[in-house]
């Protein structure tokens, strides 16, 4: 987490001496900042951002990526995983995110799974597999929970 106040201070040009830290920074310009978040809640539901940063702030949303994409996406970062693995685990992950779920995977999420998967050596998706290996695309216990009740059974075998 960060102190917004700090960012509003030394994002105007000048220089800053920051007393509470003790540096002083010199720019010329305007500093500038960029915040990511997976969607509109993930920054907020840690805690709400500040009026005066918000005012500052341009919002950019970029979907996730079609089930094509991330499927390429995958075999270019975990290429040794088996093409039905890799798409088994592509729909999960893309089936995950349109459920009630607080924090949705992103495709970090994804590859990490794949890479988890491979280094496990599982050739074999299935709902003991999902819930064994959850904790590395699901990073809030509450979807962990939720996860039991998400019906899989059309893509798992």
């Amino acid at each position: 987490l960060f102190d917004e106040s700090l960012v509003l201070k030394i994002g105007k040009p000048s220089i800053r001496r920051l007393v509470i830290i003790g540096w002083t920074i010199h720019s010329a310009m305007q500093l500038q900042f960029i915040f990511g978040a997976n969607d509109n809640k993930s920054i907020s539901s840690v805690r709400d951002l500040n009026n005066a940063l918000k005012r500052r702030c341009l919002y950019l949303w970029i979907e996730y990526p079609s089930l094509n994409k991330e499927i390429k996406i995958i075999q270019k970062k975990v290429p040794n995983l088996s093409e039905v693995l890799t798409e088994k685990v592509v729909k999960t992950i893309q089936l995950l995110r349109g459920t009630e779920i607080r924090k949705k995977p992103g495709i970090s999420e994804t590859i990490d799974w794949a890479t988890a998967l491979f280094a496990l050596d599982i050739d074999n998706l299935t709902i003991e597999v999902v819930n064994e290996t959850a904790i590395t695309f699901l990073k809030n216990r509450d979807d962990l929970d939720l996860l039991r009740d998400i019906d899989l059974s059309n893509i798992l075998d």
